[in-house]
Formats: C-alpha cells, sequence, structure tokens
C-alpha cells in the first residue's frame, strides 16, 4: 500500500528505492523516536512523491541500535588520562548496557584528578549502587565504594566487593575516617565514593565523615547529584575547599537540594 501525505528523508546510508513513486527510506537512527514508521507530515508537498514505510532491518540499522545501546551519541564514557584505570572491553560494555537499561544518563564530566571522594546525593535507593557500579564499569574507572556492611551476604557480598565495594561498620565511624585517610596517604590515585547521609531513609543530620576525610586528606569532594524525577546523574562543580568540616558539609548539602530523591518521585 501507498500511503500519501508524508514522506521520510532520505539518510546517508540508504539510498532511494528503485521505483522513482515510492520515494526513499530512512536509517533507524534517523527515525522519530517514536517508531520507525512514523511520517514526516509535509514532506509530500514540496517533492509530490510517496513512500513505503519499511518493517525489516538493515546493516545500518543494526549499527544504530548498539550504538544507542552503548549511547556513544548520548554520553560521554571517556576518561581523563589522570585518573585510575579497571575493567575491560567486556565490563565497560556490560556497565554501559546496565545503565542503559535503568534508562539513566550522565550530565557533566568526571574531574580528571588522581585522588577524588565522590559524595552521592541524595542517597534514597539501593538502585544508587547499581547506577554507581554501572559507570565505573562504563567509564572503565577504578574505583572504589563504601557499602553498609549488612549486604554483604553470600552471594551478593562476593558480588559488591568484585565491584568494589568495602563493607562499612557503622559503630566505628571513627575508625573508619582513619582507614580511608590512610589508604589516601598510601596511594598515588585513588577513587572512592561515599554517602555522606549514611542512610536511604530521609534524615535531618547527615554525618560528617566524608568532610572529614576530605579535610585529612586535602582530596576534593565531587558530588554526584541524583534526580529520580530526570533519572539524571550530575556531576555538580568539584569541592576543592576542603579546609573546614562545616563548610565541607555546607557545600555537599548545597548540592544534593537540586537532586530529587526516588521516594519524592
Amino acid at each position: 500500500m501507498v500511503l500519501r501525505g508524508a514522506q521520510y528523508n532520505a539518510g546517508p546510508c540508504i539510498g532511494k528505492s528503485s521505483n522513482p513513486s515510492m520515494g526513499a527510506y530512512e536509517p533507524f537512527d534517523k527515525l522519530p523516536a517514536n517508531g520507525p514508521n512514523q511520517l514526516r507530515m509535509g514532506a509530500l508537498a514540496q517533492s509530490g512523491r510517496s513512500v513505503i514505510p519499511r518493517w525489516w532491518l538493515t546493516p545500518a540499522d543494526c549499527l544504530a541500535i548498539v550504538r544507542k545501546i552503548l549511547w556513544f551519541k548520548h554520553m560521554a564514557w571517556q576518561l581523563g588520562s589522570e585518573l585510575p584505570r579497571g575493567g575491560n572491553f567486556l565490563t565497560r560494555w556490560v556497565g554501559r548496557l546496565v545503565f542503559r537499561a535503568f534508562g539513566w544518563k550522565i550530565e557533566g564530566e568526571f574531574p580528571n584528578r588522581e585522588k577524588a571522594i565522590v559524595a552521592l546525593v541524595p542517597h534514597s535507593s539501593n538502585i544508587d549502587f547499581f547506577l554507581a557500579a554501572a559507570f565505573i564499569w562504563g567509564t572503565g574507572m577504578k574505583a572504589s565504594f563504601l557499602v553498609k556492611h549488612t549486604v554483604f551476604w553470600f552471594p551478593l557480598g562476593s558480588i559488591i566487593r568484585g565491584l568494589g565495594g568495602i563493607p562499612v561498620d557503622r559503630t566505628r565511624a571513627n575508625g573508619l575516617v582513619a582507614d580511608v585517610t590512610r589508604q589516601f596517604q598510601e596511594k598515588s590515585k585513588l577513587v572512592v565514593g561515599l554517602t555522606p547521609s549514611g542512610t536511604r531513609k530521609p534524615v535531618r543530620e547527615w554525618k560528617d565523615g566524608i568532610a572529614r576525610i576530605a579535610a585529612a586528606t586535602k582530596v576534593p569532594i565531587v558530588p554526584a547529584v541524583m534526580n529520580y524525577r530526570t533519572k539524571t546523574v550530575h556531576f555538580a562543580p568539584l569541592i576543592e575547599a576542603v579546609n573546614e568540616v562545616g563548610e565541607i558539609m555546607n557545600q555537599v548539602r548545597a548540592q544534593a537540594s537540586h537532586g530529587v530523591p526516588r521516594f519524592s518521585v
């Protein structure tokens, strides 16, 4: 059946049909977001031609689908040269695939620093952990993050450790700060992720361990702001003034106020 009233614009990978009355096909990655058979209105009035929408996938279509899954066009997965590296092609592919499956996106760029403390704010769901792990794998970054020790049960515990997780016992707050500080002092490159709230539940007072670690090590903080309404992780400006604990916490809270926790959506 020949459809009249609209026509696709010809794409760079698919040529015109052998039948001039059929117009031209368009590759998958040039089609409207709501489907490959959604016609663009008004083109026929200019060209006077008709078009038949196609239902099969060409090699160019398959490549476009893979590119969309890996999100090459929409996200910057490249790391700076100073950041610690890890993983391989397979882990990068899996990480990007998982991030894409959750439907999230990244805003901003991760700072190119040998050492950094990532503040994941506001922390409101276990999904935060999987998104963080997917980002680490997807970029090929070598990073560690602190996780409540109660979730390290078999077999989940082995998986979390393999992803870079470090079990945290909340009853040892001062000891934890000393341990992380020592790791920053001993290693030439280290990225550690923390959740300043210390829990998924809404709390009035946040734990200041992240600020005390930053003040002791003089390592800058990267706020990773979660927005469950737009499904976006935004890397806010780097917090480099890490001399006074109270001021550090004020800056982290200010950035967290731009996020949207899961329970409020």
